[in-house]
C-alpha cells in the first residue's frame, strides 16, 4: 500500500513539474482568440461585401434599361 501511495505520489510530482501541457494549452487559448476575431472580422466585412456586389449588380441592371 505504501508503495503505490509512493509511486502516486511521485507522478504527481513529474506532472505538476512538467511545463509541457502549460504550453499546449496556452497555444490552445491563443488558437481560440485568433479565430473568434477572425470569425468577426469575416462576418463584419461579409455584410459590406455583400452590400457592395448588390450596388453593383444594380447600377448594372439601370446601366442596361
Amino acid at each position: 500500500m505504501r508503495k503505490g501511495l509512493a509511486t502516486i505520489h511521485q507522478f504527481l510530482i513529474a506532472v505538476t513539474r512538467d511545463q509541457a501541457g502549460a504550453t499546449a494549452i496556452e497555444y490552445a487559448l491563443i488558437a481560440a482568440v485568433i479565430s473568434a476575431v477572425l470569425i468577426g472580422a469575416m462576418s463584419y466585412l461579409g455584410m459590406g461585401v455583400a452590400d457592395l456586389y448588390d450596388g453593383v449588380a444594380a447600377n448594372a441592371a439601370e446601366a442596361m434599361n
